[in-house]
């Protein structure tokens, strides 16, 4: 398997390079901070690095710093795009999988070649996923199947994103389940877990969306409160595989003690407070 180093680097600013192996060169990112850090964290890609660096330490040429190895060992490709990368660490302390991604606010240039985006006006985001727990098979509640198929829950994009204009919930019956908020918006199935959503985005693993409460194998993204919310909510499986209750993420009142919270007991009471 390809081998990955991470290497401490005190100049221009302290820094982390996070390096892959890849053909005969390291694909390289310098790291804001170092990849156990909590959350998301900025990066910015570099150009590719000789091999050698996989097993050197010391100054670098050129009055340019010096590099001390923070981790190695391999790492394998689960998902390559020019503007996306998923990859599965087996070092010692950076283990599991971890997405990297390239933003900008003009994503019609995501599709161009990695060597590109490079140069471009933009930045890349690099976040480490909570490790794997054993697999289930999760079910989606009988009735909200039933639900789309009776068109009284969004059964497309364009569905779901008609209730930003118009929304399907009263404010007052947002009011029972959650007293703060006064809208709702439901997701349009494929309906995801939260890892895999958060393989896509890294919102979830951020320390404001309180990652350790929820389990990501175990919760199932239906909804949130509107646009600007940052507020998911889901269905948790943890108390009963069969028939899961529903929870909703609170914020606190600066935003840095929040905390995943019951909205519901079942599904079929969370439909039946919204009036569906």
């Amino acid at each position: 398997m390809p081998r990955f180093v991470v290497l401490t680097h005190d100049h221009p600013f302290l820094h982390w390079d996070l390096m892959l192996e890849h053909g005969d060169s390291l694909r390289t990112w310098r790291l804001k901070k170092p990849p156990d850090a909590e959350g998301s964290i900025t990066a910015e890609a570099l150009g590719n690095h000789r091999l050698a660096y996989l097993d050197y330490e010391g100054p670098v040429s050129g009055g340019r710093g010096t590099v001390e190895r923070w981790d190695a060992g391999t790492y394998e490709t689960l998902e390559s795009t020019s503007n996306r990368l998923v990859v599965r660490f087996a070092g010692k302390k950076l283990v599991g999988v971890a997405p990297l991604r390239w933003w900008s606010a003009r994503p019609c240039l995501s599709n161009l070649p990695a060597e590109t985006l490079a140069r471009l006006n933009g930045h890349w985001t690099f976040w480490r996923l909570p490790p794997e727990g054993p697999k289930h098979a999760l079910k989606i509640p009988r009735l909200l199947t039933q639900l789309i198929a009776e068109g009284r829950w969004p059964a497309t994009d364009a569905e779901a994103g008609e209730q930003n204009r118009t929304p399907l919930i009263p404010a007052e019956r947002v009011r029972l389940l959650a007293p703060e908020e006064t809208q709702i918006y439901l997701n349009a199935p494929p309906f995801l877990t939260v890892r895999e959503s958060a393989l896509h985005n890294p919102y979830c693993c951020d320390p404001h969306s309180d990652p350790a409460g929820i389990d990501f194998d175990l919760a199932i993204c239906i909804g949130d409160f509107g646009i600007g919310s940052d507020s998911p909510i889901l269905l948790d499986y943890r108390p009963n595989i069969e028939n899961p209750r529903v929870i909703r993420l609170k914020w606190s009142a600066y935003g840095d003690a929040n905390k995943w919270v019951p909205m519901a007991a079942d599904f079929a009471t969370f439909v039946t407070a919204l009036g569906l």
